[in-house]
C-alpha cells in the first residue's frame, strides 16, 4: 500500500555537536565531558570525539548534501563549551561564529536551521567545579549560555530546541554511571539533577521569548514507551504506573507543574529539593513536544513487576543483530500516551534511527535494514495521525555515521557512510529517503503489529 504524508510534513535530519564536530582544541574550544571521560578510555575502542566527522571544517560540504538530500529542515545542536570558555562566562567569539557560519550556510541552502542548545556535552570546567548538575549553580549559567546564543542567531533561527533527552545527562551520567561525566551519585543527587536540567529547560526557553521574538520553542524527550499486551482495565492501570517511573519524572513537571507522588523509579527518598518558583520556571509554556523514539517494551500485569503489578516483555526480534529494535507500533502507542496525558500543542519526531552490526563498506552502504526499519516507523506514526493525533515532522537519526557516545564509532547509524578519509559516501537509504522527501510517501506492506510473538525479557 501507498503510505502518504501531508504535503506540509516536516522532513528532516539530525546530528550533534560531540557526535560530528570533532576539532577538539580548535578556535579556543575548551574540554566537555565527553572530552575528558573518553580520553580516560571509557569509550569502546578506546574511540574519542577529538575528530569525529570534523563537520567543523566540513560543514559546507555537509550543508550541499543535505540539500541534495532535500530536506527543508536540519536539527543540529550547539557545542556549550565551544561558546563560553569558563566559569566567568567568558564568550569565545569564534566558537559563536562558527553557529552562526552554519546557519547562514543552511538558509543559503534552503534548509532551515533548527538548533539544540544542550544535547550532552556541557563544559567540563562545570563538572569540576560543582559536579554539573547535581547542582543548582548550573542553572545561572546555562541561562548566560542561551542568551548569547540566542542573542546571536535569533534573527534567522525560528525553531528552538532546548534540552536533548534530560534522563542521558542526569540518571545515567549521575546514577547509572554509564555516560559522561560517569559517576554514581545516588538516588538524591539523581534526583536534583532532573529538577536543575529542567530549570534550566526553563530558562532556555524564557531566552528563545526574550530574544528571539515569534520564534517556536520546545523540549526533546525519549519516553519510553509502553505497549499494553491485553486492552483491558488493569493493564492500562499498570502502564500508567510503570509511565510515570520512567518518563512521568521528566515530563509531568513540565506540563503538570509537579512530579509524579512516586519517587524515581524504585529509589526511596530520591525527591528533589524544590525551592519557590522552581515549577513556574520549570513550567514555560511550549510549542511542541520533541519525541525521540528507540525504546519500547509490551507491558502485561504479572508478579513480579513494580507493586508485583508490572512485567515487561518484548516482540520477537524483527529486526536481528540490531542496536535498538524498536517495536513496530512504538509511535503508534507513544504518540497516544503522551497526547491523551499531556497538553501538548504540537508534536514533532525529533530522532528515530537505528545501526546494525554490518563489518564491511559495501554492507553499510547498501543498508535495506535501514530502508524497512524507517518505513515501519513511518506507517506507524501516519497510522496515529489518521486517527487525528497531530505529528508535524520527522527528523532521521542520523545524518551521517558518528560518534556514538559510549560506543564509539561501532554503530553506524547515518544517511552517509564516513570513510577512514572522513569521506561522505551517501548510502543505499540517503537516496530512498530523498525519494521519500520529493514525494511524501513510500510503498509499505503493512503486517499488523498484533500477529507478534512476545517473548519474556526482564522487569525493570
Amino acid at each position: 500500500m501507498k503510505v502518504t504524508f501531508p504535503k506540509d510534513f516536516i522532513w528532516g535530519t539530525a546530528t550533534s555537536s560531540c557526535q560530528i564536530e570533532g576539532a577538539k582544541n580548535i578556535d579556543g574550544k575548551v574540554d566537555s565531558v565527553w572530552d575528558v571521560y573518553a580520553r580516560a578510555g571509557k569509550c569502546l575502542n578506546g574511540d574519542t570525539p577529538e575528530i569525529a566527522c570534523d563537520h567543523y571544517h566540513k560543514y559546507k560540504e555537509d550543508v550541499a548534501l543535505l540539500k541534495e538530500l532535500g530536506v527543508k529542515v536540519y536539527r543540529f545542536s550547539i557545542c556549550w563549551p565551544r561558546v563560553i570558555s569558563d566559569l566567568t562566562g567568558t564568550v569565545n567569539e569564534k566558537g559563536l561564529q562558527f553557529y552562526s557560519d552554519l546557519v547562514d550556510e543552511l538558509i543559503s541552502a534552503g534548509v532551515e536551521p533548527w538548533p539544540t542548545l544542550f544535547h550532552w556535552d556541557h563544559p567540563q570546567y562545570i563538572e569540576d567545579a560543582f559536579e554539573g548538575f547535581t547542582s543548582r549553580e548550573i542553572v545561572p549559567h546555562f541561562k548566560h549560555y542561551c542568551e548569547v546564543v540566542v542573542k546571536k542567531l535569533g534573527d534567522r533561527v525560528k525553531n528552538w530546541m532546548t534540552i536533548n533527552e534530560p534522563c542521558n545527562s542526569t540518571v545515567q551520567a549521575y546514577g547509572l554511571g554509564n555516560t559522561a561525566p560517569g559517576k554514581k551519585l545516588g538516588p538524591k543527587a539523581v534526583a536534583n539533577s532532573i529538577h536543575h536540567i529542567l530549570m534550566c529547560h526553563g530558562e532556555a526557553v524564557k531566552a528563545v521569548r526574550k530574544y528571539s521574538p515569534g520564534s517556536r520553542v520546545g523540549i526533546v524527550f525519549n519516553p519510553v514507551i509502553f505497549i499494553p499486551a491485553f486492552d483491558d482495565e488493569f493493564n492500562k492501570k499498570c502502564i500508567e504506573l510503570t509511565w510515570s517511573y520512567d518518563n512521568g519524572y521528566f515530563l509531568d513537571p513540565i506540563y503538570k507543574g509537579k512530579y509524579p507522588e512516586r519517587p524515581y523509579r524504585a529509589w526511596e527518598g530520591a525527591r528533589p529539593d524544590v525551592m519557590n518558583g522552581d515549577m513556574e520556571l520549570i513550567g514555560q509554556p511550549c510549542d511542541f513536544l520533541g519525541m525521540n523514539a528507540y525504546y519500547a517494551y509490551c507491558c502485561r500485569p504479572d508478579g513480579y513487576g513494580f507493586d508485583g503489578s508490572v512485567f515487561y516483555v518484548k516482540d520477537s526480534d524483527w529486526m536481528p543483530n540490531a542496536c535498538m529494535p524498536l517495536s513496530k507500533d512504538a509511535f503508534y502507542y507513544g504518540v497516544k500516551y503522551l497526547y491523551d496525558h499531556y497538553d501538548i500543542k504540537d508534536l514533532i519526531v525529533t530522532e528515530n534511527g537505528n545501526a546494525w552490526k554490518t563489518p564491511t563498506k559495501e554492507e553499510q552502504i547498501n543498508d535495506d535494514k535501514r530502508i524497512d526499519y524507517i518505513k515501519t516507523h513511518l506507517a506507524s506514526i501516519k497510522r496515529v495521525m489518521d486517527e487525528g493525533y497531530k505529528v508535524s515532522g520527522y527528523f532521521y537519526w542520523s545524518l551521517m555515521d558518528n560518534f556514538e557516545w559510549g560506543s564509539g564509532y561501532s554503530w553506524k547509524f547515518g544517511l552517509l557512510h564516513i570513510d577512514e578519509n572522513l569521506n561522505r559516501v551517501p548510502k543505499k537509504s540517503f537516496y530512498w529517503y530523498k525519494d521519500v522527501i520529493k514525494n511524501s510517501s513510500f510503498e509499505y506492506d503493512f503486517v499488523d503489529e498484533k500477529e507478534k510473538k512476545e517473548e519474556k525479557a526482564y522487569w525493570n
